[in-house]
């Protein structure tokens, strides 16, 4: 499973990173706004070919959950490995320039 999730606020975008996993095809990030986020639900995104990835979906203010998951596949079969540790962020807008 991934490991060394962090994230990274920006303006209404997250920026995830995590190592990468040597057996992983892709990725799979998952996103929710309250914590232990349930991997049998829908993902953010999947086929997440790097160990990164940019939620340019994310809304200012709104505090967000993310977990990762590392994707094998072999001969047609498709295993997902257990979730990363969570982590939570919120975007934020850029402070005006003070003089």
């Amino acid at each position: 499973m991934p490991s060394g999730l962090e994230a990274t606020s920006g303006d209404s975008e997250i920026g995830l990173s995590w190592d990468a996993v040597d057996e992983a095809d892709t990725y799979r990030v998952y996103r929710s706004t309250s914590s232990g986020i349930d991997v049998s639900g829908s993902p953010l995104d999947t086929g997440v070919s790097s160990a990164g990835y940019t939620d340019e979906t994310a809304e200012n203010g709104q505090t967000y959950y993310y977990v990762v998951t590392a994707v094998a596949e072999e001969e047609g079969e498709t295993a997902e490995s257990d979730p990363s540790s969570e982590v939570e962020k919120t975007p934020f807008s850029d402070p005006p320039d003070r003089p």
